[in-house]
């Protein structure tokens, strides 16, 4: 039935609609996008959301809530999730708003994982935060933008085990659709996306562009696997895509390789007669017994 259809359709109709990623330049101009209030809670969070995923990959049932009226659970990002290291300790308190105003180089924020649909008791990846590391002169910097969000909020340190981490106001979570409306704001006034085509891209966007990233960097495969938080290989398969470039460049060093590799059963056969074949045992013999006199005459005699 299989062979059927695909005479009669072909695999097209068989191949997953996927979303492609982002760009790094697609993200750098989203994020500085013009006529967007980046002053306000709202697009503060969002700015920090969106850096935040193109960095870690998390998931946007990971960062938002499915509809308004879904309570928030346990298990969910909140500013708990932070751990901040700064001038190479981890603090054990949050940080003041001189600290997250004077980051340097090697500082960072360690961010907690809870839930997801491969990991829905945290037993995974729980136990391993992802480290995201302060860059200066990066405009898109995680850490950096999630020191603006801490700004912002201002939370007392009793708030924050129940304060989403992402939301249009402190004490609220996005929902999807509130992030779907932005990231299309964003990806057409800043990215410049005609808007017939803004749905080839989502949220999702931002974990197949870091998976994308990683590949192209030359992380290994069981590294990106980690760090995106991917139990199997499958979806290692599906998002980590080569760039068009590399699959050049080594296609253009392949031509120019000398190919000798050789199989057992294209080996030249050697034959033996049945003569030959018994004074060969009888050579291998006398080599076995130490008769040494023999088996010289015996190779004398061949």
């Amino acid at each position: 039935m299989c062979r059927e259809y695909i005479e009669k359709h072909g695999v097209a109709t068989l191949v997953p609609d996927r979303k492609l990623p982002f760009t790094g330049s697609m993200i750098d101009d989203m994020l500085r996008a013009p006529d967007v209030e980046w002053d306000t809670y709202h697009w503060t969070a969002v700015r920090a959301c969106f850096a935040t995923l193109a960095e870690e990959g998390s998931r946007k049932d990971e960062v938002a809530k499915e509809k308004a009226s879904t309570p928030f659970r346990k298990g969910r990002f909140t500013f708990a999730s932070l751990i901040w290291k700064i001038g190479g300790a981890e603090l054990r308190r949050p940080p003041t708003r001189v600290e997250l105003q004077t980051l340097r180089e090697g500082d960072g924020v360690l961010l907690k994982h809870g839930i997801s649909k491969n990991d829905p008791f945290g037993s995974y990846f729980a136990a391993t935060p992802s480290f995201l590391a302060y860059r200066p002169g990066d405009s898109r910097c995680a850490c950096a933008a999630l020191a603006q969000l801490e700004l912002a909020a201002a939370l007392p340190p009793s708030k924050r085990e129940t304060t989403p981490l992402f939301g249009p106001s402190p004490g609220e979570e996005f929902t999807h659709s509130q992030l779907d409306v932005a990231l299309r704001q964003l990806l057409s006034h800043g990215a410049s996306v005609p808007a017939s085509e803004l749905h080839n891209y989502s949220v999702h966007s931002f974990r197949i562009y870091a998976a994308c990233a990683l590949l192209a960097a030359g992380a290994p495969r069981w590294t990106i696997k980690r760090l995106l938080r991917w139990r199997g290989d499958d979806s290692l398969e599906i998002y980590a895509r080569i760039n068009d470039s590399e699959w050049a460049e080594w296609t253009a060093k392949a031509r120019g390789v000398n190919v000798e590799s050789s199989i057992a059963s294209r080996l030249t056969f050697m034959d033996f007669s049945e003569t030959e074949e018994t004074r060969m045992n009888e050579i291998a013999l006398a080599m076995l017994s130490l008769d040494a006199a023999t088996a010289r005459a015996a190779t004398r005699e061949l």
